[in-house]
């Protein structure tokens, strides 16, 4: 069923493998913030192509989007504020 609230909050656990999460409807925007090193994409699988999300550094994206990827060479936390 999709969500259709103005805005969703998420959390993945980031690894060495693509991970993705499925927002169900388009979104308009992101705000990101990982406690490690990752590389996220948007409608796509993350490789060391996409864009690199610096630890503890907090960024917001004017992007639309369905789906975002991300990945890790070690382990993280991504925290996903999305929009719609």
């Amino acid at each position: 069923m999709a969500n259709y609230q103005a805005s969703e909050t998420r959390k993945i656990a980031v690894t060495t493998v693509d991970k993705k999460e499925h927002f169900g409807t388009l979104c308009t925007g992101v705000a990101l913030i990982a406690d490690g090193d990752c590389f996220v994409a948007f409608d796509e699988n993350a490789d060391i192509g996409s864009y690199l999300l610096k630890a503890n550094t907090p960024v917001n994206f004017p992007v639309q989007f369905t789906e975002l990827h991300a990945i890790s060479s070690g382990s993280a936390n991504l925290y996903i504020l999305a929009t719609r």
